[in-house]
């Protein structure tokens, strides 16, 4: 089937394949998915670009294999993929945007481009089967409340030079218990590990300069913790 519709200004036409999926005339940008898509889905090998919640709200899906070729995730493509448990990102992201997989309860693994360097606010918040992160070396921003409430979260490994953890980055991951600071974090921002209950050890960097108030609160509170940073003899 091929439709068109105006974009900016000009008519975009497009094609819907046999599954329902939107797509421009080349297959380079996927536009819009079928909410009766079930199972795997796999996306056109040439896409490039994946239109803002484009699956948003796709609740039966369980995988979707992402093409070589893709470059951009929109925000909120995969918006409440409630039964989504596994997503491969290829290494030609080098963006995950607000909103991308908050609401895929069900997300047990995710695999993070090697070239990433940007995880969007929301990207991963209710993620609430997603056991380990791990955020590769390229990684220079990560954003407001990223994974928050990923409840059965347990593990976060830093590979790289992160600066600043944000606002409620990893608030209310509750079952996160291994952790291991960047080592060259200079800013923990607000309730960045708040109810992190499970968290009862972490080593504080000697180049962190500030520690928000609240960053650690109803977490490490009363728990040991090694420091290597004297402006911080306690959190």
């Amino acid at each position: 089937m091929i439709r068109g519709y105006h974009c900016y200004w000009k008519i975009m036409e497009t094609i819907v394949d046999k599954y329902g999926v939107e797509y421009d005339i080349k297959q380079k940008i996927l536009i819009k998915a079928s909410p009766d898509l079930r199972e795997e889905y796999i996306i056109h090998q040439n896409t490039e670009i994946i239109h803002p919640f484009a699956f948003m709200d796709c609740k039966k899906i369980k995988s979707i294999v992402l093409p070589d070729k893709l470059q951009y995730i929109g925000s909120g493509s995969f918006l409440g993929c409630s039964a989504l448990k596994r997503i491969d990102i290829p290494d030609s992201v080098l963006q995950i945007s607000s909103n991308t997989f908050s609401g895929c309860r069900e997300l047990e693994s995710v695999s993070l481009p090697q070239n990433l360097i940007t995880i969007g606010g929301y990207a991963f918040c209710h993620c609430e089967h997603l056991h380990e992160v791990i955020i590769p070396q390229t990684v220079s921003a990560i954003k407001e409340h990223a994974f928050n409430y990923c409840l059965n979260l347990q593990k976060v490994y830093f590979q790289g030079a992160l600066r600043r953890l944000p606002y409620g980055v990893f608030s209310h991951c509750e079952n996160l218990n291994q952790l291991d600071l960047p080592y060259n974090i200079e800013i923990i921002n607000e309730r960045a590990f708040e109810y992190c209950k499970s968290l009862k050890q972490i080593t504080i960097p000697s180049t962190v300069r500030l520690i928000d108030t609240k960053a650690f609160k109803d977490c490490i509170y009363n728990h040991r913790t090694t420091k290597t940073n004297q402006k911080y003899p306690s959190v």
